[in-house]
């Protein structure tokens, strides 16, 4: 089995205007900087698969997809913070959307 890594699009997400999102024709990861901070939920995605984030200065960290293929923050979750106005953050993501394709792109968010 061979494993493809598309190139996917960064667009804001229909649902929610302040967020950023790396997606291909099936799955969607998403950040969302509204709140003071960042943000991740996740649809379209193998269910029980990992997405990879890596974040500024090389931090990187993991969210788990449920078995409907999505992720949504938890319950009282505070998410990726930052100190600093004025600034642009990238996260590189790499994912696998519910037909076994992995894609990968950058959301930068800047505020």
């Amino acid at each position: 089995m061979s494993t493809w890594v598309v190139a996917a699009t960064v667009t804001a997400c229909s649902s929610n205007e302040s967020a950023v999102c790396v997606s291909n024709d099936v799955g969607d990861v998403c950040a969302d900087d509204s709140n003071g901070a960042i943000t991740f939920s996740a649809s379209g995605l193998a269910p029980g698969s990992e997405v990879q984030v890596v974040g500024p200065e090389e931090n990187s960290f993991i969210l788990q997809i449920e078995d409907d293929g999505t992720y949504a923050p938890p319950s009282g979750s505070v998410g990726f913070l930052y100190a600093f106005a004025n600034t642009e953050l990238t996260f590189t993501v790499t994912a696998t959307d519910s037909h076994g394709e992995q894609f990968e792109g950058d959301i930068v968010i800047s505020n």
